[in-house]
């Protein structure tokens, strides 16, 4: 796909966030990314346009995450947000939990370990799975 030799082709671009983007994460035909204005943005890859702005964190959103029905978002708020992916269903997104405890420091990374199970990674160095 890209050789070490040639440029890569430009292709398209979003436009939304208000600072400097701090992870992304691809499912299907999705893009989700975090920010340091604080808001996860869900892009759709071929329509190059954003179907949702969630916001809710204070601090920046170091790293997300996506399954067919859950976001989740990691931050220096030291929250961790738990949205709806309904993007099936009319685009509906919406902050179904916020998970306050756990981190004394920023949450920098956060993935799936299976359906209903992830695990999280802060700047306290520690690393903590949450059920």
């Amino acid at each position: 796909m890209f050789g070490a030799d040639e440029d890569g082709t430009h292709v398209g671009e979003t436009k939304g966030h208000t600072h400097q983007i701090s992870c992304l994460y691809f499912r299907e035909e999705y893009i989700y990314s975090g920010s340091v204005d604080g808001d996860v943005r869900v892009w759709h890859v071929d329509e190059d346009s954003c179907v949702a702005q969630l916001e809710g964190h204070t601090g920046s959103v170091w790293s997300v995450t996506a399954n067919h029905e859950f976001i989740l978002s990691a931050a220096s708020d030291l929250e961790i947000r738990i949205w709806s992916n309904h993007l099936d269903d009319g685009d509906r997104f919406e902050c179904l939990k916020v998970v306050r405890r756990g981190h004394a420091k920023t949450v920098r990374a956060i993935e799936y370990l299976g359906l209903s199970e992830f695990v999280t990674g802060g700047a306290d160095g520690r690393v903590l799975m949450w059920s």
